[in-house]
């Protein structure tokens, strides 16, 4: 197995956006690497939770070269929030991260722990010149469910909770009929779903739950159980609840990060006159009604 290490993450990290992880993020690669995925991850807004996503192709690319049956990394990477404004942000982290794969893959990047993590991502896609590919999954933009058709090459898909939900739940937005049985089974083995602001989406993080346990009435899994769907949930205020990440107050001291946590926010209230739409007001003045609505 090449080398991919805790120590090697900080660098690749740097590679990708050009400054080094904070140390809560260096400590969370160290536990992850070492000894699995946390239940829950607690951190403050603004702390750079999205570390999680290069956190976890930087784990399967560490686990490429491995037997199937003794890997715990999840080929496909579910960024899930109920934010539209949050998955077109993320977004564009993962497609950041994907370009700088790419370009070490085609040789334009020198970097060493980028070059490596691009060798080992395409021992696993199907097409070695596109070693990770990224979708963005919500309402009122264009989907591409081509990825459904590719189960081999390692997946990002930034989602809201309404479209991976229906699609594990065999009811997808815009699926057809026959393509749902393929993308609930593609979600529910060799998935991880990140659920972020989990405390808005609990009911989603209880289906989850459930799916896990119905998977356990097949009489034979296609993929042992490490790798069926698994959630990690992240928030700044949800409780504690299994194998739980927080922050340590010297983690919190970092200078960079100080400035993030101390950052005034600064709101301004604005009395906006409005006036009532009445049945009188739309029989007689409709353009008018028109503008107030």
């Amino acid at each position: 197995m090449a080398e991919l290490g805790p120590r090697e993450f900080g660098k690749f990290f740097q590679a990708v956006h050009g400054h080094q992880p904070f140390q809560w993020q260096e400590r969370l690669a160290g536990e992850v690497l070492q000894k699995g995925w946390h239940d829950v991850i607690i951190a403050p807004t603004a702390c750079g939770k999205t570390v999680v996503v290069d956190l976890a192709v930087f784990e399967l690319a560490r686990q490429a070269d491995l037997e199937p049956d003794q890997r715990t990394a999840a080929r496909r990477i579910c960024f899930v929030v109920d934010r539209r404004l949050v998955v077109d942000e993320v977004t564009q982290h993962a497609r950041r991260l994907a370009e700088a794969i790419r370009a070490a893959a085609a040789g334009e990047r020198d970097d060493p722990e980028l070059r490596v993590v691009a060798q080992q991502l395409a021992r696993l896609a199907l097409n070695p010149c596109e070693v990770l590919r990224i979708l963005r999954l919500r309402g009122g933009v264009y989907r591409d469910e081509g990825w459904a058709a590719d189960p081999l090459t390692p997946t990002i898909l930034v989602s809201t909770v309404d479209q991976i939900g229906s699609r594990l739940l065999f009811r997808g937005y815009g699926v057809g009929a026959g393509s749902r049985p393929i993308q609930a089974g593609l979600l529910a083995f060799d998935t991880r779903i990140i659920l972020d602001e989990a405390h808005l989406s609990t009911a989603f993080g209880s289906a989850l739950k459930r799916v896990r346990s119905y998977l356990k009435w097949a009489k034979e899994s296609p993929v042992p159980e490490p790798r069926w769907v698994s959630a990690v949930s992240m928030s700044a205020t949800i409780g504690e609840g299994g194998r739980t990440f927080t922050l340590r107050q010297r983690e919190r001291e970092d200078v960079r990060l100080r400035a993030r946590l101390d950052a005034r926010k600064l709101a301004n209230l604005v009395e906006v006159k409005t006036e009532s739409v009445t049945k009188e007001m739309r029989a007689k003045q409709p353009g008018k009604a028109a503008e107030v609505v």
